[in-house]
This record gives C-alpha cells, structure tokens and sequence, in this order.
C-alpha cells in the first residue's frame, strides 16, 4: 500500500503520542519504523546525530508498508524533520496527492529547551554531546557540536516557512495542524479532531497516561558513567526481569530538570518572534495566545 498519512512534526510536540495512538487502530497502519526520513535524506543525513535507521532506497521505504492490511483507510509514518525539511513537503505531494498530513505545533520557546532536555538526558551517546553542555552553552557556544546542536533546537521551531511549505502544496483539506497544549486536555481535543481529520472514529483506547521521551538523569555520578557504558546498560537491560528494571529506575533516575535562563527565553523569543507571526498569519490567528 503506497504511504499516504503522514505525522510531519514539530519534533518534540507530541508526535510520538498521535503515531502510537493511531498504530493502535485497524483501520490505519503505521510503519514500525516511526521515522524513516525517506523524503528528506539528502537532507538530514549529515546532520542527524541520533543513532536510528534512516532509509534511503525507494523499494526499502515501500517495504515498511506492506504490512498494511487490506481494507486499511491509512498507511503512514511520522517522521518529525517532515516539517523543517525544504523538499520534503513536495516530494510527498508528488509520490501521492491525496495524502492527508498531520502537523503538531508548540510553543517554539518551550519546545527548544524540551529538546535539549531530551537529548542532555541521554547519556550513552546517541544523542550528540549528552550532558556536556548547559542550554545557555548550546545558545552561546561556537563549538562544532554546539552549533550543530543549535541548528536542530530553533531550525525545527521556525514554523512559519515550514507551514508554507505544506500549504503552497496541499489543499487545505489534506493538511491538519494542531496545538500541542491540546494534547492535556481531559476530552481528548487534539485526537479527536485528528480523527475527524482523517474521518476515522473516535477511540478513546490509549489516552495518554505518561509522557513519551520524558525526562530523566541519573541521580550521581557513578551512575551516570555505568549508564553511558552501552554494553553494561544492554547486557544487565536484557536479563533483568521488566519489574527490576522499572523499580531501578525509578530509585536511581532523578526527574529534576535544569530550568531555562531567563537570558536564554528572552534570546529565543526574540529570535522566534518573526516565524511566529507568519505562522499565525497563515494560520488565521490560531497562535494568538503565544503572545508574540
């Protein structure tokens, strides 16, 4: 089944929950690989520092697909560097028109320092830099690996260029944009109006009970380094029973945040000012009470 619903970002703003929400249903099939990036590779292939498969070849990405089950309304994927990418809205157009694309916006400001919170809470490498670097480090720092990693922090919150994309290509009816904010909401907001979307019934099976890529740090330092050893991590990981390994973390990850500068907030608001503004222009004013 050719592709045709897509979770196009903004990264850090709840598509982790949309894609496994809908991965649930009958009648829509999502890709086991979330995000395989096929429409913006040349794009991101340099500069995509997280170690997870990207696919490059076309009969590859069809692959991931043909699971799909007959009958089923939606085959998609979500890969969140949909929306930033400048070639991935019209190749999706061009590989089939009539998909339906879903976009999640937050907060720019907020959604930069979740992302460094993801990625600082990582200590095994994956993420580029781990817990090297103090946000206001990553915003100030010439480094190669600060300025690589402030690139993926505000790039992917410049939402006014990235909806244009997508709205200079689709028709208005295939395209779904909603807040992030609406995800906490107690009836189900943002779901429920991506199902009417899509013209799926409602389900309310899988309502958030936590959140995905949460936050969490281990609480010293001898941890942190036992942590950061890939090989420990995976081997006791893969014999210990799920109840010891949930118990452990929860006694030994600590869930206190570093907290934002106000320095660094009033930086992004004013770099972010501009986007907004275009966004919500486009948007009819649905940003308004972001207060730019």
């Amino acid at each position: 089944m050719l592709p045709n619903l897509f979770i196009a970002g903004a990264a850090k703003s709840g598509t982790t929950f949309i894609y496994d929400r809908l991965s649930n249903r009958h009648d829509v099939f999502m890709a086991e690989l979330k995000e395989p990036h096929y429409f913006c590779y040349d794009e991101w292939k340099d500069r995509y520092y997280y170690h997870a498969p990207m696919v490059r070849d076309e009969g590859e990405y069809l692959d991931l697909f043909k699971s799909a089950p007959s009958g089923c309304k939606y085959a998609g994927e979500a890969t969140a560097h949909y929306l930033p990418s400048v070639s991935a809205a019209e190749a999706i157009y061009k590989k089939n028109p009539s998909s339906r694309v879903v976009i999640i916006l937050r907060e720019p400001v907020e959604r930069a320092f979740s992302h460094y919170l993801m990625d600082n809470s990582r200590l095994d490498n994956s993420r580029l830099g781990g817990a090297n670097y103090s946000f206001d480090q990553v915003l100030e720092s010439e480094t190669a690996d600060c300025l690589l990693l402030r690139k993926e922090y505000l790039e992917l919150g410049n939402y006014g260029e990235q909806l244009e994309r997508f709205i200079s290509v689709f028709p208005r009816k295939n395209l779904f944009v909603g807040l992030y904010e609406q995800m906490s909401s107690p009836d189900d907001t943002l779901y429920k109006d991506i199902c009417e979307f899509l013209d799926i019934s409602y389900d309310s099976g899988g309502r958030r009970v936590g959140k995905s890529n949460a936050y969490s740090m281990p609480s010293s330092e001898l941890l942190k380094k036992i942590y950061k050893n890939r090989r420990i991590r995976t081997t006791v990981g893969g014999l210990a029973p799920e109840w010891l390994r949930s118990g452990f973390k929860r006694l030994a990850f600590s869930g206190t945040k570093p907290v934002m500068s106000e320095k660094a907030r009033r930086y992004l608001r004013e770099y972010y000012s501009p986007h907004v503004r275009k966004a919500n222009a486009l948007l009819d004013g649905m940003l308004n009470h972001w207060g730019y």
